[in-house]
């Protein structure tokens, strides 16, 4: 169109026609203009706010959501736990003395046949376990890993179950047989927000893993520990994530799978032994006193 203007803003993101038209502005081409705000500029954010958002997300997501850089990682996507991080909670587990007694939770994610595994994951507290690992063929069904769980359980542990698939038919077994068990749907909604409180999630699986990073983070007060697990730490270090309208969106189950050639059932399993199940409502029933009529 002769004698107009086109004006192109927002948080840069991969890379898109938002970010060759800046591009080009950098570059000098005639009739390209390009000014970067950050975050600080905004008059209306409290610099509290922009602290705290900074303080809660990685180094190249500041500088993407606080500072307005294009950041060329994975087309915009970051990772959700470095790799580091994943060392340093094993090394913690490893000077740590295993713990006695039954889990405070379990994670599951089962399977039935195929090339997948059965997956448990015990936690006591903030220890994780060795993960405990069984061949599709040998859980065929519901009640086989049922009985697994069960197993490795007391009647106050609560069992995270991946409800996906035969998980379905795992938990409907747990449930007749033990009060404390809590079915993972990761492709189900969540109302939590991160721990800067700035915020959602896209989804249940993208809560699960981003607080299990902040369990993980170096400043945490949890001291997550992790057992020594090289399959584990390659499949957790492959998780990643981005902002998909104002809510953290991490990389799906399918999407790691075709990325390290393998279903990540151990990072999943970990994950899942960190819910926390929501308190069911109790219903309080009270005798009235001899005599009252109201």
């Amino acid at each position: 169109y002769p004698n107009s203007q086109l004006i192109a803003a927002g948080t840069p993101k991969g890379k898109n026609i938002f970010r060759e038209l800046y591009h080009r502005a950098l570059a000098g081409e005639p009739g390209y203009y390009g000014k970067t705000y950050t975050s600080w500029d905004n008059p209306w954010l409290p610099e509290g706010e922009v602290q705290r958002l900074i303080d809660s997300l990685p180094p190249e997501a500041v500088r993407q959501e606080v500072y307005g850089e294009f950041v060329d990682v994975d087309e915009g996507a970051f990772r959700v736990i470095p790799r580091e991080w994943l060392r340093q909670a094993v090394e913690r587990w490893k000077a740590s003395p295993p713990p006695t007694g039954y889990p405070t939770a379990l994670g599951l994610d089962p399977a039935r046949g195929g090339k997948d595994k059965t997956v448990i994951a015990s936690r006591w507290g903030s220890y994780i376990g060795r993960l405990e690992v069984y061949p599709g063929k040998s859980t065929p069904d519901g009640p086989s890993v049922a009985a697994l769980a069960m197993t490795a359980s007391s009647q106050t542990t609560q069992i995270n179950v991946d409800v996906i698939g035969i998980g379905s038919s795992v938990y409907d077994h747990i449930k007749g047989i033990h009060d404390q068990v809590a079915p993972i749907n990761g492709a189900a909604g969540s109302k939590a927000v991160d721990k800067s409180k700035q915020f959602g999630y896209r989804n249940l699986r993208s809560q699960l893993f981003w607080q299990l990073r902040e369990h993980l983070d170096p400043t945490s007060e949890t001291k997550l520990c992790l057992p020594p697990d090289e399959e584990m730490i390659e499949e957790l270090a492959a998780l990643s994530w981005k902002l998909v309208g104002g809510n953290i969106y991490v990389n799906s189950k399918d999407e790691v799978k075709d990325q390290i050639g393998r279903s990540p059932d151990k990072g999943d399993a970990v994950a899942y032994s960190l819910y926390t199940m929501t308190p069911r409502f109790t219903q309080v029933v009270t005798r009235k006193p001899k005599g009252w009529y109201g």
